[in-house]
């Protein structure tokens, strides 16, 4: 074995997290990385890992926004117009047209304009969505990506529950990789299990592995 002193906690995670690969994400989680990147996903693992997060549906994240679009609606628009428009159920709106009868509605900032684009009815959702229509679950991930990448999961991968490993599984690609490169550098296999929080028998085992997995490679 060498005498060659191993890198530090803080420099192999360094190297783990540059070394990580979308090939090595092996769950559910490869969609969410395919959108918001593998930098984004080592936050989401730091953050949420052990817990089961839901990315919703467009449509469903924006149920009570398009309520009260509805509501800003009835007065200058027919039924089928709005049925149209937003793509609610008729029952919906003529609900929301009776009671706009008895009580003030509450309505959004700016006039709705007469002239709706789909475009400008996702725009003028997306303005109106409050903390009070999300979930917790929602806001921590909006917090750690940011609102606009956030409405892009929803567009891209809603609807999907899935489990956030911890940031160690994650990073278990990197870690197999780390392990057979230290081990062949002479390192000694339990220095190297407490550096990366493996068994040192698990060293011994992906080294060799890795170690062939090379060779057929070449």
């Amino acid at each position: 074995m060498t005498n060659k002193k191993l890198p530090s906690k803080k420099i192999i995670k360094e190297e783990l997290i540059k070394d990580l690969e979308l090939k090595d994400i092996k769950s559910k989680i490869k969609y969410l990385a395919q959108v918001i990147g593998l930098q984004k996903l080592i936050e989401f693992s730091e953050i949420l890992g052990g817990e089961e997060i839901y990315i919703p549906t467009k449509k469903g994240l924006l149920i009570n926004p398009t309520k009260r679009l509805v509501a800003t609606l009835v007065p200058k628009y027919k039924t089928t117009e709005i049925v149209e428009i937003l793509g609610v159920s008729n029952n919906l709106v003529e609900k929301t047209r009776e009671l706009s009868k008895k009580e003030k509605l509450e309505k959004i900032a700016n006039k709705t304009p007469r002239k709706l684009t789909p475009k400008k009815v996702d725009e003028i959702l997306i303005a109106d969505l409050r903390d009070s229509d999300m979930s917790e679950n929602f806001m921590d991930i909006i917090e750690i990506i940011g609102f606009e990448k956030a409405i892009e999961c929803c567009e891209k991968i809603g609807g999907l529950c899935m489990y956030m490993p911890h940031i160690n599984k994650v990073l278990y690609g990197p870690r197999k990789r780390m392990a057979a490169k230290l081990y062949n550098e002479k390192h000694h296999p339990v220095e190297i299990g407490k550096l990366l929080n493996m068994n040192h028998e698990d060293v011994k085992k992906v080294a060799k592995l890795y170690s062939s997995e090379k060779e057929e490679n070449e």
